[in-house]
């Protein structure tokens, strides 16, 4: 494995860089509308294909228990309609699981969307092998920011 050097690091500026630009195109084209932060859609986002408990959400955004409430309370009351519902766990009652409410599911699908449309019409530029280069980087990156 390579020393990491200036070229390491102008990769991981650019990806900085690369996810700045695409909140503040989401952020510009909601300008009237509550936008959602980063916290916010990764919430959204687990909570996509099932329930969670509340500590588990936490767990995958490591964020104190006291952060948690606080984006819990936001996406259950922070906007026009709930995006979240909560509920005591029925088979442990000192839990409390998170479900995504039908408004929830929209802004999620709108802002997933919102992002997607400009990166596929980057990418759409690439040729196949391009992609397939990017592809395979990208997801390199992705498995070790999840080991650590």
């Amino acid at each position: 494995m390579n020393r990491p050097g200036r070229l390491q690091a102008a990769v991981a500026e650019a990806l900085l860089e690369l996810t700045q630009t695409l909140w503040e195109m989401q952020y510009s084209q909601h300008r009237n509308a509550q936008p959602l932060t980063a916290r916010d859609f990764v919430t959204l986002s687990a909570l996509r294909e099932a329930s969670l408990h509340v500590g588990d959400i936490g767990k995958r955004l490591r964020v104190l228990p006291a952060q948690m409430s606080r984006i819990v309370d936001r996406l259950e009351s922070g906007f026009d309609e709930p995006l979240i519902s909560c509920r005591i766990d029925e088979e442990d009652r000192r839990r409390i699981k998170v479900t995504l409410t039908p408004a929830g599911h929209r802004m999620l699908d709108v802002v997933r969307r919102s992002k997607l449309i400009p990166i596929r019409k980057a990418v759409n530029e690439l040729d196949d092998q391009a992609c397939r280069h990017l592809l395979s980087v990208i997801e390199q990156v992705q498995d070790r920011l999840r080991g650590s």
